[in-house]
């Protein structure tokens, strides 16, 4: 009966999850998004961040810097996780041009690849932690938005696949060094609803509606959809189950569209 109470209670505890990136993690609070919607379907998830904005893997590395030590101390020996999401500056794993860093082209993607199995592989592995590649997606239109980058990332798709392909090699450079790798393909969600539609950059298309508009028009962030989209992908690797389990959905967004982005973000996690 001891072992049996002891089992139930270890099968209880929290998942502990630790997200380093940037911008794209806390804008609309991602972390508390998918710990509310985990907890809608019966799973505990507990987070702690470091995400400055503008952020790269490679600058989460540097020790030099208030960033590298505030990821340092996150994952500080005897702190233990049991995953840690690493999410890189946007225009990076794709081998773009690093416009918050001034980097030339492939440099940021060669420091962040550099950066695996000298600073998060050794830390990963104190923490017992797992990595869970945060696998970003195309800017809507990103030869407009990112003009610094319109001869590498010409248009949504090209990006999008160029990005998974970087996240891709921080997974093998990860996995080289001893440490459990899994993936969070939010770009592949994101490119599901872009494949679906006929006019995908259409003013209030499904897909155009994934992107938070600002002053500066639209740009790569997620709008609250597009955040429910992300956390309903991290709830389904996390727990192993579909989407359509979690029953939590924010206000806003209706029921209609609870449905369909939990049916893309199943499909982009579990592909039939």
């Amino acid at each position: 009966m001891l072992w049996f109470a002891s089992l139930l209670a270890s099968s209880l505890d929290p998942l502990r999850v630790a997200f380093i990136g940037n911008s794209y993690t806390y804008f609309n609070d991602l972390p508390l998004a998918v710990s509310q919607l985990s907890a809608s379907a019966g799973l505990a998830v507990q987070t702690q961040q470091s995400t400055p904005g503008g952020s790269s893997l490679f600058g989460h590395a540097n020790l030099s810097t208030d960033t590298g030590k505030e990821t340092a101390a996150l994952l500080a020996p005897g702190v233990a996780f049991d995953y840690v999401v690493l999410q890189d500056q946007s225009e990076t794993p794709g081998g773009g041009r690093d416009t918050d860093a001034h980097l030339a082209l492939g440099a940021a993607r060669a420091l962040s690849l550099a950066a695996m199995p000298a600073f998060f592989a050794p830390r990963l592995a104190a923490a017992n932690a797992t990595a869970l590649l945060y696998s970003t997606w195309g800017r809507r239109d990103p030869a407009s938005e990112d003009p610094a980058n319109a001869d590498v990332y010409p248009d949504f798709g090209t990006m999008a696949a160029l990005t998974t392909d970087g996240y891709e090699r921080y997974g093998a450079a990860l996995r080289s060094a001893g440490v459990s790798v899994r993936v969070a393909p939010v770009g592949r969600a994101y490119e599901l609803v872009y494949n679906e539609s006929s006019a995908p950059l259409a003013p209030g298309s499904p897909f155009d509606l994934l992107y938070h508009t600002g002053a500066a028009g639209v740009g790569g962030h997620p709008s609250p959809l597009g955040t429910y989209l992300i956390a309903n992908v991290f709830f389904a690797v996390l727990s192993g189950k579909p989407p359509q389990q979690a029953t939590w959905r924010p206000s806003g967004i209706s029921a209609a569209q609870q449905q369909y982005l939990q049916d893309v973000a199943g499909l982009a996690v579990f592909p039939k």
